[in-house]
């Protein structure tokens, strides 16, 4: 058993495990008692599946599956939100824009500078395959536990908090914001997109962040000019969840960290 598996198997037992402690509902635990041990049997039918070199690609690929079931999953745990710990988020992007002199960003960049920012954004729905198609081109195929080891802890890591801190992201609080009056084609894209596969809760750490950095983190090593691509994307991807109000700018930040642990865990581990 491969340890991303491992940490799949591990994730879905947290989950469960807190079912006893968090005030859901009961068609969420419901589906939770349901989906979450269904999932632990796929991971466990799939690997007890005859090993050959078909097999060996499919389990490749599954971890990027597995990470969305657990995205989802770990949705039924966001309840109430915590108004005061959403407002703690709101200042503290303040500070940072004041910080930073971009106070007015959203009022007076070019509309290319935000076109800019919510492609890279975009880009977060595919920096995670990508990173694997990376591995492959570099002939490293082998090496693919490592790549999903690094990711699914950053990302894991990031989902799990969620039943603690439960936040709405800033476009949901804040719907009259200068960038809703921007004409920015980009973003009418990714609204879309959020409002209808998300879960509609902020992760915190911010999950889009954790992931796009270990993917740069995971594919540099065998393919350094793409690492560096890809720590180009992961940026990009920070600031422009930050920039178009998806993520505050403490999910990014904390995110980021994030990324950087799950690789120094994975590679003390000798994964």
């Amino acid at each position: 058993m491969r340890v991303s598996e491992w940490m799949i198997v591990a994730y879905l037992g947290y989950l469960l495990a807190l079912l006893p402690a968090r005030p859901i509902s009961r068609a969420s635990r419901l589906k939770l008692l349901v989906l979450a041990p269904l999932l632990i049997a796929i991971v466990l039918i799939v690997v007890g599946l005859p090993a050959s070199p078909s097999m060996g690609a499919v389990r490749t690929w599954l971890p990027l599956p597995y990470i969305l079931m657990c995205y989802w999953l770990t949705g039924f745990y966001f309840v109430e939100p915590q108004e005061a710990m959403e407002a703690r988020f709101i200042a503290f992007d303040r500070r940072v824009r004041e910080w930073l002199g971009a106070g007015s960003f959203a009022r007076t960049a070019p509309r290319a500078i935000l076109e800019f920012f919510e492609a890279a954004y975009f880009t977060c729905y595919i920096v995670l395959p990508a990173g694997m198609v990376a591995f492959i081109l570099a002939g490293r195929q082998d090496g693919s536990d490592r790549f999903w080891s690094i990711v699914l802890l950053a990302e894991l890591a990031c989902y799990g908090v969620l039943p603690w801190i439960r936040t709405r992201p800033a476009w949901f609080l804040q719907p009259d914001s200068p960038l809703a009056h921007r004409r920015v084609a980009m973003r009418r894209l990714n609204l879309m997109l959020v409002k209808k596969t998300s879960t509609h809760a902020n992760t915190f750490p911010s999950g889009h962040a954790a992931g796009a950095l270990a993917t740069a983190l995971a594919v540099g090593p065998v393919w350094p000019l793409a690492g560096v691509a890809f720590l180009f994307i992961a940026v990009s991807i920070m600031a422009g969840s930050v920039a178009g109000e998806y993520h505050y700018a403490g999910d990014a930040i904390t995110g980021a960290a994030t990324a950087v642990g799950a690789w120094g865990v994975v590679t003390l581990l000798g994964v």
